[in-house]
């Protein structure tokens, strides 16, 4: 009795612990230059989350603004900088990458 409730808490356990890693990695892709908006980032405005640039050469800057372009926020990451919290202002907004490398949002 005592073998099976082990076995079955370890798998629960286990499967409980790939879940989570799954829906985290999920919104982790590469962005590159360009201008992204919250239908495609798909980030709740009510949640703080990090930015990364992942390019070891070069330069990004980020611009967060509102659809009628005016900015909000601009954010200059160095070569594989540290993550930079940042959190969506509202429900619709735009987020501009420009330069040559690439950001991970998570």
């Amino acid at each position: 009795m005592m073998k099976r409730f082990n076995i079955t808490f370890f798998l629960f356990l286990f499967f409980s612990f790939n879940i989570f890693v799954v829906s985290s990695l999920a919104n982790s892709k590469p962005l590159s230059q360009g201008i992204y908006t919250n239908e495609q980032l798909n980030l709740s405005s009510n949640k703080i989350y990090n930015i990364k640039n992942i390019s070891p050469t070069e330069y990004i800057v980020i611009l967060i603004s509102d659809t009628n372009e005016i900015v909000y926020d601009s954010i200059q990451l160095e070569p594989l900088s540290k993550n930079f919290s940042f959190q969506p202002p509202f429900t619709s907004y735009l987020v501009t990458v420009i330069g040559k490398g690439e950001v991970i949002i998570s």
